[in-house]
Order: C-alpha cells, then sequence, then structure tokens
C-alpha cells in the first residue's frame, strides 16, 4: 500500500470513527439543587428549576426531559418551561420510585406525555391532558 493510500484509508476510517461518537446518545447525568439539570437527566435529589437550569431554555428536549430517580424528591417546577419536540415524557418517575412531589408554577409542553410514573413495568399517564393530546382530543 502507498503512502498516500495508506493516508487516505485513515482519514476515511478516522472520519467514519467521528461521525459515530457524534451520533452517540448523551448518557443521563444526575441533577438536584447542586447542580444544572439538561434534557434527558436523572433527578437524585431535591430541586428547583430556574432559568438557569439549559433544560428550561432552547433547544427543546428530543427524548424525556427529566427522570426522577431518588424516593422522596421534590420538584419544584420554578416558573419555567420544560419543551419538548413531540416525543419523549416531560417527567418520568422511574419504576419502584415512591415520595415523588412536583409542583409550583411550570410547563411542560410538547411532549408524547407531560409526566407518568412506571409501576410494576406498565406505564400510567400522570396528565389527563397530554394523554387527550396524544388521542387527538386537544
Amino acid at each position: 500500500m502507498s503512502d498516500v493510500t495508506r493516508r487516505a484509508w485513515w482519514s476515511v476510517r478516522l472520519g467514519l470513527a467521528l461521525m459515530g461518537a457524534a451520533a452517540a446518545p448523551a448518557m443521563a447525568a444526575p441533577c438536584n439543587d447542586s447542580t444544572l439539570c439538561e434534557c434527558g437527566d436523572e433527578v437524585d435529589g431535591d430541586k428547583t428549576l430556574s432559568s438557569a437550569d439549559p433544560i428550561t431554555g432552547p433547544p427543546a428536549c428530543t427524548g424525556d426531559g427529566l427522570t426522577i430517580v431518588t424516593n422522596d424528591v421534590t420538584l419544584l417546577l420554578g416558573n419555567t418551561t420544560i419543551t419538548g419536540t413531540g416525543s419523549g415524557t416531560g417527567i418520568l418517575i422511574q419504576a419502584g420510585v415512591t415520595g415523588v412531589t412536583v409542583q409550583g408554577r411550570g410547563i411542560v409542553k410538547k411532549f408524547r406525555h407531560g409526566h407518568r410514573c412506571i409501576r410494576h413495568g406498565r406505564q400510567h399517564d400522570r396528565d389527563p391532558d397530554a394523554a387527550a393530546e396524544r388521542r387527538g382530543w386537544a
């Protein structure tokens, strides 16, 4: 293999590797009052959302907004808006998690589900308006 061919081969291989890395989904990060929340993060402690949290501004979430993964967590919406792109769940309560409180003024919009919890492997809608939108009634 000539030197030029070898360099071209490695350039193509490196380019494909970089494309694959760019397309890989982001890993969920822990989110609580000591950290900022982004789309797809897992709430593992009490959290008051604010305009400083990236999840409350553009761009919209392409999957789930936030997933609550710890018992006895309070999520205060803090007069913010969490926006999706029509898929996923705005606020998801993971299976087996109990004692969760979501309160305060705020808007969770443009998700397939506003918020829901998973019990015993089955999903339950917790927002009748989101269920109505999904069925095309709203």
